[in-house]
């Protein structure tokens, strides 16, 4: 059982503070192609600034299913969840108006196919183009912050250029025009 802190101050119960090595949420990371082009699905916070859709793990659901779950509660967003995270960058948040709390957020690729109206209206889902969603991101962010949303953009196009190249690879070896196995990634 956890012991009881207490304020030096009074006899107030305080909080225990978040570990960042055990604390951590999901975000689904939502895209779309057009044409050739990529664009990100951002939401607004309780705060105002944009976000990918993110929460706790209902433990019921499991990681991967509770950021699809998120994607779906503050964006409308449905479709395709990657199976595994592709990238972890930090996040932070303000609790009860103290110290922003940094945890490591855990985040799943999911290509959307549909948008319904989303559980949460405030949350405001706009399509946005990675560069855009660079600065969006970045926004009312200590540079850090931005930074490791930066990354997650970077990674999260590598994961999606990588996905497109095996899919159009496994469409010319369906169609008999298939290249050696040294020339699917080039």
């Amino acid at each position: 059982m956890a012991q009881k802190q207490t304020n030096p101050n009074g006899n107030r119960r305080l909080l225990p503070s978040y570990q960042t090595e055990t604390a951590f949420q999901v975000a689904a990371v939502c895209y779309r192609q057009i044409d050739s082009d990529i664009e990100f699905l951002l939401v607004r916070t309780n705060r105002g600034r944009w976000t990918f859709p993110k929460g706790c793990i209902d433990p019921q659901l499991g990681a991967r299913k509770s950021a699809e779950r998120e994607a779906w509660e503050e964006a409308g967003a449905l479709g395709q969840v990657a199976e595994k995270t592709f990238h972890t960058y930090l996040g932070s948040k303000k609790q009860f108006c103290r110290v922003p709390e940094e945890f490591q957020v855990h985040a799943y690729l999911m290509e959307v196919s549909s948008l319904e109206r989303p559980q949460q209206p405030f949350r405001e889902p706009t399509w946005c183009s990675p560069q855009d969603a660079r600065t969006m991101l970045a926004e009312g962010r200590e540079a850090k912050y931005g930074q490791e949303f930066n990354a997650a953009i970077d990674r999260a196009l590598d994961a999606i250029q990588r996905k497109l190249r095996s899919v159009a690879a496994r469409a010319r070896r369906a169609n008999g025009n298939g290249t050696s196995s040294l020339g699917e990634f080039a």
